[in-house]
């Protein structure tokens, strides 16, 4: 049973680490909409919602994670995210991301803008001080937000029908790797990935057995035109089994 709110906040980096994510294009291509049931101990906790838009050589994302289930009757959890930018096959570079994100204690505010040579701004409604939004402008050069990075590797097994890869991926805040190789399912697809903290997170954040180090992702066909996405993502943490299951779709055609 999930007792504090540093145990969603936990939960939901797990989330924010998957970055579960959509492609986009100009003009009105088909649309595929997910729903995700995430579960810690067996125990319903969040719903996660994400529209899917896929161009030929552009993507968008759009992610909205809600408590859900009992949880909710204690603890209050919003997040909105949007991801939109080019792509080249498996080669995903960001122009936009924005989070909005809202809990029992506050919210947050976040834009992430990407330049041409991998340099980025950051607006934010957190008061930094000049060293500290620097050092973040730093952390963040030549990578990927959370939402692309999983399109990223969807789009890498989509192209090559392997998951190897190594994503650079910055939040805003915490910079960490994500490091991707092949399973051992016999049905469909399943990826390892390894999360590698890298910089920007707190001393007690670090290496802190709260947030997942591994995630086993499986992937399948859920619908025609589409590349194969995320069916069911399973990890551990210190109180338990995180698992999160796909629980609807819903394919929209182009018109």
């Amino acid at each position: 049973m999930i007792k504090s709110s540093g145990e969603l906040r936990a939960v939901g980096l797990f989330v924010l680490a998957l970055g579960l994510a959509l492609p986009a294009r100009a003009g009105s291509p088909a649309r595929l909409d997910l729903e995700y049931h995430l579960y810690a101990l067996g125990i319903h906790t969040m719903t996660i919602r994400l529209r899917y838009k896929r161009g030929d050589d552009t993507y968008r994302a759009r992610l909205g994670v809600l408590t859900d289930g009992i949880v909710e009757t204690f603890y209050e959890y919003r997040l909105n995210a949007n991801a939109k930018g080019s792509r080249d096959g498996a080669v995903l570079r960001p122009r936009r991301y924005t989070s909005n994100s809202r809990e029992s204690e506050g919210g947050k505010r976040l834009k992430l803008k990407y330049a041409d040579d991998g340099e980025i701004t950051i607006e934010t409604d957190e008061t930094l001080a000049t060293a500290e939004l620097a050092a973040r402008v730093a952390r963040g050069h030549g990578t990927i937000d959370p939402l692309s990075a999983l399109l990223t590797l969807i789009e890498t097994v989509a192209a090559t029908g392997s998951c190897d890869a190594k994503i650079r991926v910055f939040d805003g805040k915490r910079r960490y790797d994500m490091t991707a190789a092949d399973g051992d399912a016999k049905d469909g697809v399943e990826c390892r990935v390894a999360l590698e903290q890298i910089a920007g997170f707190r001393a007690r954040e670090k290496d802190s057995p709260r947030y997942p180090k591994t995630m086993t992702i499986r992937l399948g066909r859920v619908a025609e035109g589409f590349p194969p996405m995320p069916v069911e993502v399973t990890a551990s943490n210190f109180f338990g089994l995180l698992t999160l299951r796909l629980i609807d779709a819903k394919l929209t055609p182009a018109p």
